[in-house]
C-alpha cells in the first residue's frame, strides 16, 4: 500500500490504534473491527502480519535497528543515546524512551525510528522532512529534535526531546481546570504555532493527541511528520501556499482545503487549532458519540458547517459559559472558506486574550450594545452601584464613558506617538545633514550621538520630560551598543531621575532593566541584582507591563545567571522572554533578534555552537525578512555567527565572514568597528590563522577602547588576545604583561566570565611551556580545564582549547599516554559540533596531537590515518598552507618514508 494515496488515508487512523494495543487486546479490537468495516480491519490486519513475518525472520539479520517492533532493540545505541522500551507505535515508525549514555551528561529522550517497511518507501520522505522541520524550530512549548541519523546506513532515526505527559483534553480534566485555566494553557499551544509559522513552518496536523502537558503544567506540541514549509518568495509568508499532494492527516481535524487538496496556509492550522479548543471547552468532539468513520468525518467536514460549541457542550454550565465570544471565536476558526478564518494564529490568540480580559472581540460585530455589555463585564462592580442609584440613563452614561476614555487613550497615544515620530525625525536630519559644508569636519558616531543629546536637552526636556527619557533610554542603548558603557549609565541615571520625579514606574523599570543588562554584559556586578529587584517591585505596580519591558527585565536576569554559571536558568528565562514576545506580536521588533542573540550565547557558552547557529540563522531572516538586511543589527548577527564557526572549528570560514561584516561596516560607518569586542573577535581569528603581527595595530585601539568605556570583559579579552599574540611572536614580555592585567580583572570577578579564567590559565600555561617551566605548565593547564568545566556537566566553550593546550603540555613533558587521553577528549568534544566530519580545524589538531602521542610511544597503528584526516581536516579549517596543517603533512611524510 501506497502510504501517499487515498487508501492510506482510510487506513492509518486504524492501524496507529492498533498499534497502540496491546497483543491480548489487538486481536478483540480487530473482530469489532471486522464487523463494521471489514475492508479496513482487512488492510490492518495484513500490515501486521507482514511486521511479524518480518521480526520472525529476523529482518536484516544483523542490523537489529532494523526491527523497530520487537523488545531486543532494548539496549542498542542510537548515536549517543540507549534504547530502553517502547512508548509509542504509528502507523509510520515506533517510539523509544532512551537515555543518554556517551558520558557527556545525563539526560532521557524519545527515539523516533522508520518502520523497516517503510524504509526506501516516499514514506521516508516524511520522516526525514520532520527531522529538517524540528531542525529550524527553538520554543519552549515546542518538543525540540536533539540529533538524528541513520544505524547501519539504512535506518533512520531521530531523537527528541522527551516528554513526559497527558494529551492536554485528559490533562485538562484530570486537573479539572475551569475555563479561563483551559484558555490560558490553549493560548500556549498558539504561542508554539506562531513560532512554527514565524519559520515558514506549517503543522498540519494538529488535534489534542499531538499536545502534551507536563506535571508542570508546561505544553509541549509534537510531531511536526507531515509538517510543510511555506513559501517565503514574496508578499506574506503566512498566507502563501505550500506544496500540494495528498498527505497522512487525521479525519475529523483536518482542514476543509487539506481534504480537497487545496492550497496550504496558516489558515489551515486555526481550523485545526479551533477544534482543539472546541474540545477543550465543550467538553467533546461533534461527531465523537456518533461513531463516525474517517471517510464520513471528511464527508461532514467538506458538506456541513460545524456545529455552535454551546450546542454540543456536554452540560448546561458549559453551555451558558460557550455562548457569546466563545462561540464566536470558535466559530470564526472553524468556517469552511479558509479566507474568513483567522489569517495569522496570533489573531486567534488575540482575541483570547481579550476575552480574558473582558474586553470586545473582533469575531463579533462590536454595536452599541455589545460594547456595553463588555463594559459590564469588566466593571460589573461600578455598574452594579450606579444601576442602584439611576437605571435611567445608563445606556448614555456607559457609550459617553467608553468614548470619552478611549479618546482620551487615542489622544495621549497619538500626542506620544507625534513626539517620537518628531524626534526620530529631527535626529535623523541631524544625523545626515550635520556634516554639510566644507569647514566641517566629519562627525563621528560617538559625535553625533553627543548632538542627539544636546538637541533633546535642549527641545523636550522642559516641554515634555517624560517623553525626553524615554528618548535618553534610547540614546543610552546607542552609546552601550558602541560600547560606551560609561556614558550609557550616564544618560540611563538622568532617564531614571524623571522617571523618580514623574512617579512613572515604567520609565524607572525600563531603566533599571536596561542598566542592569549593560552593567552585567560589561562585567560591572555592582548593584545589578538591586536594580532587578526593583524593577521587578514597579513591574508589579503596572498590572500589565508592554511586553518589550516584560523581554528587556528577563533578558537582564538571564546574564545574571548564565554569569552566575546557572546556564538552564538563563536559558529558562531567555525562552520564557521569547514566549512573552511571541504571546504579543512582537516579533519583528528589535527586542526578540536580541532575545535570540542572547540565547544564542547562552548555547555558546555552554559548548553548543551548532544550536547557537541555528537561532543566529533565524534571527538573521528575522532581520531580512523586516526589512534591516543591510543594517548595522544584521552586521552584529552576522559577527555572531562567525563566533559560532569559530566554535567549531571552522575558523577560515568564520574570518570569511568578519571581513565581509567589516567591509559592509565601513560602507556604512565609514571607519572601523569601534567596539573592543568585534575587534578583538577579528584579531583572535587572525592569530588562529598564523598572522599574530596583523592584529596587534587593531588590538592597541580596542585596548585604549575598552579602558575608556568602562567595559571591563571586553578589556579582559582583548587582553587575553594581545598575550596570545605577543606568545606566538616571542615577544614574552609583553605577554607577561597583557596576562598580569587579564589576570587582576578576573580575579575583581569580570562578570563572572569563567571563559576568562579558564583562558588567564591556558596562557600562563603556554608562556610556561615556552619559557620550558613544565611543572607550572602542567599545573595552570589543569586549572585552565578545571575552570572550562572538565568532566563536568556543562563544560564551557573554551574546553576545547584548553584540551589541546594540556595535550601540547604533556608531550612536552614527554608523557605520551596523558597527551593521547587529553588529545581524545579532545576529539570527544570538538567532532560532535563539527558541522562535518573534516571541517574543524580543532578535530584536526587533536587528531595531530593524538598521532604525536602515539608516534612519542612508539605505536605505529592508525597514526597514519591520523595524519591523513589532521591534514584534511586543518586544511579546511584553517588553510593547506598553515604552520599546523604544515607539521601535520611532514609528520605524515616522515611516516610514509619510514614504512617504506
Amino acid at each position: 500500500m501506497n502510504p501517499l494515496d487515498d487508501a492510506w488515508l482510510e487506513v492509518s487512523p486504524y492501524l496507529d490504534q492498533a498499534l497502540e494495543l496491546e497483543q491480548a487486546q489487538r486481536a478483540d479490537w480487530l473482530s469489532q473491527l471486522e464487523g463494521r468495516l471489514p475492508a479496513i480491519a482487512g488492510e490492518v490486519r495484513g500490515y501486521l502480519l507482514q511486521l511479524e513475518e518480518l521480526n520472525a525472520r529476523d529482518f536484516l539479520g544483523s542490523n537489529p535497528a532494523a526491527i523497530p517492533h520487537t523488545a531486543r532493540l532494548a539496549g542498542q545505541r542510537m548515536g549517543a543515546y540507549t534504547l530502553e522500551k517502547v512508548i509509542g507505535h504509528g502507523g509510520m515508525g515506533t517510539v523509544w524512551l532512551a537515555r543518554r549514555s556517551d558520558g557527556r551528561f545525563e539526560g532521557r529522550a524519545a527515539v523516533k525510528l522508520l518502520n523497516t517497511a517503510l524504509v526506501g518507501h516516499p514514506s521516508e520522505r516524511h520522516f526525514a522532512r520532520e527531522g529538517s522541520v524540528l531542525a529550524r524550530l527553538q520554543h519552549p512549548n515546542i518538543a525540540h529534535l536533539l540529533d538524528a541519523g541513520l544505524v547501519d546506513g539504512n535506518q533512520p532515526y531521530l531523537v527528541l526531546e522527551y516528554v513526559a505527559g497527558k494529551r492536554i483534553d485528559v490533562y485538562c480534566d484530570r486537573h479539572n481546570l475551569d475555563t479561563e485555566q483551559r484558555i490560558r494553557l490553549f493560548l500556549d499551544v498558539l504561542g508554539a504555532v506562531t513560532h512554527a509559522h514565524i519559520n515558514f513552518i506549517v503543522h498540519r496536523d494538529i488535534k489534542p493527541s499531538n499536545i502534551l502537558v507536563t506535571e508542570q503544567g508546561v505544553v509541549k506540541l509534537l510531531d511536526f511528520g507531515i509538517a510543510s514549509l511555506l513559501s517565503s518568495d514574496s508578499g506574506n509568508p503566512l498566507t502563501l501556499v505550500t506544496q500540494h499532494g495528498p498527505v497522512g492527516l487525521t479525519p475529523g481535524f483536518a482542514a476543509p482545503e487539506q481534504l480537497r487538496n487545496e492550497p496550504i496556509t496558516a489558515a489551515t492550522d486555526v481550523y485545526s487549532l479551533g477544534l482543539v479548543l472546541l474540545v477543550l471547552l465543550a467538553g467533546r468532539y461533534p461527531a465523537l458519540e456518533e461513531g463516525k468513520t474517517p471517510a464520513e468525518l471528511i464527508r461532514l467536514t467538506l458538506d456541513s458547517d460545524m456545529p455552535r460549541a454551546s450546542e454540543i457542550a456536554t452540560d448546561a454550565k458549559r453551555r451558558q459559559m460557550l455562548r457569546g465570544d466563545l462561540d464566536n471565536i470558535i466559530a470564526m476558526s472553524l468556517r469552511r472558506n479558509p479566507a474568513e478564518r483567522y489569517s495569522t494564529v496570533e489573531q486567534f490568540a488575540q482575541d483570547l486574550r481579550r476575552y480574558i480580559a473582558r474586553e470586545p472581540v473582533s469575531a463579533r460585530a462590536h454595536t452599541v450594545g455589545y460594547l456595553a455589555t463588555s463594559f459590564f463585564r469588566r466593571h460589573w462592580v461600578s455598574v452594579a452601584v450606579a444601576t442602584m442609584i439611576v437605571t435611567v440613563v445608563i445606556g448614555a452614561v456607559i457609550g459617553t464613558t467608553i468614548q470619552m476614555a478611549e479618546a482620551q487613550r487615542q489622544r495621549d497615544h497619538a500626542r506620544f506617538e507625534a513626539r517620537r515620530a518628531e524626534a526620530a525625525d529631527d535626529f535623523l536630519k541631524l544625523l545626515m545633514f550635520s556634516d554639510l559644508g566644507p569647514a566641517r569636519p566629519t562627525r563621528t558616531f560617538h559625535e553625533r550621538l553627543e548632538l542627539g543629546v544636546q538637541m533633546l536637552d535642549e527641545q523636550y526636556r522642559e516641554n515634555d520630560p517624560l517623553f525626553a527619557g524615554h528618548m535618553l533610554l534610547e540614546l543610552g542603548g546607542h552609546f552601550r551598543e558602541n560600547g560606551e558603557t560609561a556614558r550609557a549609565n550616564a544618560l540611563y541615571e538622568q532617564a531614571y531621575a524623571i522617571g523618580v520625579q514623574h512617579h512613572d514606574a515604567e520609565l524607572m523599570a525600563t531603566v533599571q532593566c536596561v542598566r542592569a543588562e549593560g552593567d552585567a554584559s560589561a562585567g560591572i556586578g555592582k548593584d545589578v541584582v538591586q536594580r532587578l529587584d526593583e524593577a521587578l517591585q514597579l513591574l508589579s505596580r503596572l498590572g500589565q507591563p508592554d511586553a518589550t519591558l516584560q523581554a528587556e527585565c528577563l533578558r537582564a536576569r538571564a546574564i545574571v545567571q548564565r554569569q552566575s554559571g546557572d546556564i538552564s536558568a538563563a536559558e529558562a528565562l531567555l525562552r520564557r522572554a521569547l514566549s512573552v514576545l511571541e504571546s504579543d506580536g512582537s516579533t519583528h521588533r528589535r527586542i526578540y533578534v536580541a532575545v535570540l542573540n542572547d540565547l544564542g550565547f547562552v548555547y555558546l557558552n555552554s559548548n553548543r555552537p551548532r544550536d547557537d547557529l541555528k537561532v543566529l540563522q533565524l534571527a538573521g531572516t528575522i532581520e531580512d525578512r523586516n526589512g534591516r538586511g543591510g543594517t548595522i543589527l544584521r552586521l552584529a548577527t552576522r559577527h555572531n555567527i562567525a563566533t559560532a564557526l569559530y566554535s567549531m572549528g571552522e575558523i577560515r570560514a568564520a574570518l570569511t565572514e568578519l571581513e565581509y561584516v567589516y567591509k559592509r561596516w565601513q560602507v556604512l560607518e565609514g571607519g572601523e568597528p569601534e567596539d573592543p569586542i568585534a575587534t578583538r573577535n577579528r584579531a583572535l581569528l587572525l592569530v588562529r590563522m598564523g598572522q599574530p603581527q596583523d592584529t596587534l595595530q587593531a588590538l592597541r585601539a580596542a585596548l585604549d577602547r575598552g579602558r575608556s568605556t568602562g567595559h571591563r570583559t571586553a578589556l579582559a579579552y582583548v587582553l587575553l588576545t594581545l598575550g596570545f599574540a605577543y606568545t606566538d611572536l616571542g615577544r614574552w614580555a609583553d605577554a607577561e604583561a597583557a596576562l598580569s592585567e587579564a589576570a587582576s580583572l578576573s580575579a575583581d570577578g569580570v562578570g563572572g566570565e569563567r571563559s576568562v579564567r579558564s583562558q588567564v590559565e591556558m596562557l600562563r600555561a603556554r608562556l610556561d611551556l615556552a619559557h620550558g617551566a613544565l611543572d607550572t605548565a602542567r599545573a595552570h593547564s589543569e586549572q585552565s580545564l578545571r575552570n572550562a568545566g572538565y568532566r563536568s556537566k556543562d563544560p564551557d566553550r573554551t574546553l576545547t582549547a584548553s584540551l589541546l593546550t594540556a595535550a601540547r603540555v604533556a608531550l612536552a613533558r614527554q608523557a605520551p599516554s596523558d597527551a593521547e587521553q587529553f588529545a581524545l577528549d579532545a576529539l570527544a568534544v570538538a567532532e560532535p559540533i563539527a558541522r562535518g566530519p573534516n571541517t574543524s580545524a580543532d578535530v584536526g589538531e587533536a587528531l595531530l596531537l593524538l598521532a604525536n602521542s602515539h608516534i612519542l610511544a612508539g605505536k605505529r597503528a592508525d597514526t597514519k590515518r591520523l595524519l591523513e584526516r589532521a591534514v584534511e581536516c586543518l586544511s579546511n579549517g584553517l588553510s593547506p598552507d598553515h604552520p599546523l596543517t604544515i607539521e601535520a603533512r611532514t609528520r605524515l611524510e616522515d611516516l610514509r618514508t619510514s614504512l617504506g
